[in-house]
């Protein structure tokens, strides 16, 4: 018998003030994390605005994701479509923003020339969808510990040791791109846990904040992050780290 993947929609998930009037403010919606403790699966959301003429300037929105229960949060996606028009509609939908985390937050900013002209800005709906990964998703938190400064070395990570047959696995980053300099990582692989090959190489990430790559071949039962620091490397505040996602059945 084929079980279902379940999937859970959140509707309306930033409560917008009424007329905000002046000064820049700052909103978050509740954390969501459906499937946390099960399977976390594919992320979607949908922004719509069923009158722009009520926003003046332009509202930030940024999808953000924790890998931690919810004690840091990453910069995943900006979007920035609820602006100023005339008088027309905005409906945004995108598929697969992150394959999988196992919480999620979306996090509202209305600038000093931000303005919402009519109460609690009616029409404006921020929807997020998540299924289920039936894969037996997992997720691995924190797995390379650095220094606060560090440059011109290798670090190497912890070792994790996937159960089942492992289809498909992710690296996500996140991290100060202003505070990182010439830094790439190598995933690696082994059956056990002692003889080790490199299954892919990353280019240089110190330009982004958040990545997240598929690696979908040369794939064994344990895994580790290797990441070299150039000359310059890390500053202080980098925030660098790095999480695992397995699939596996």
């Amino acid at each position: 018998m084929r079980v279902k993947a379940r999937k859970q929609i959140f509707e309306n998930v930033i409560e917008f003030p009424v007329k905000n009037a002046a000064g820049e403010i700052t909103l978050f919606s509740k954390e969501m994390a459906p499937f946390e403790h099960t399977a976390p699966g594919p992320i979607n959301y949908h922004v719509f605005a069923a009158d722009d003429s009520k926003i003046t300037d332009t509202v930030t929105l940024k999808f953000q994701a924790s890998y931690d229960k919810g004690e840091t949060w990453v910069d995943v996606e900006s979007n920035t479509d609820l602006k100023n028009g005339s008088s027309g509609k905005v409906s945004t939908y995108k598929a697969n923003v992150l394959k999988a985390a196992p919480r999620v937050r979306v996090e509202a900013t209305l600038s000093n020339a931000s303005r919402i002209t009519v109460d609690a800005l009616p029409g404006v709906i921020v929807e997020m969808g998540e299924q289920e990964d039936l894969e037996r998703t997992k997720v691995f938190a924190d797995i390379v510990e650095f220094e606060a400064t560090a440059a011109s070395k290798t670090v190497t990570g912890e070792v994790i040791v996937a159960e089942g047959d492992v289809q498909e696995v992710y690296v996500v980053h996140s991290g100060n791109s202003a505070k990182m300099t010439n830094t790439t990582w190598v995933l690696q692989s082994s059956f056990d846990g002692e003889n080790w090959w490199n299954a892919t190489t990353s280019a240089d990430i110190s330009a982004s904040n958040f990545s997240e790559t598929a690696v979908t071949t040369k794939l064994g039962n344990y895994f580790r992050v290797v990441t070299t620091l150039g000359e310059t490397g890390l500053e202080a505040g980098h925030g660098l780290k790095f999480n695992l996602i397995t699939l596996y059945y």
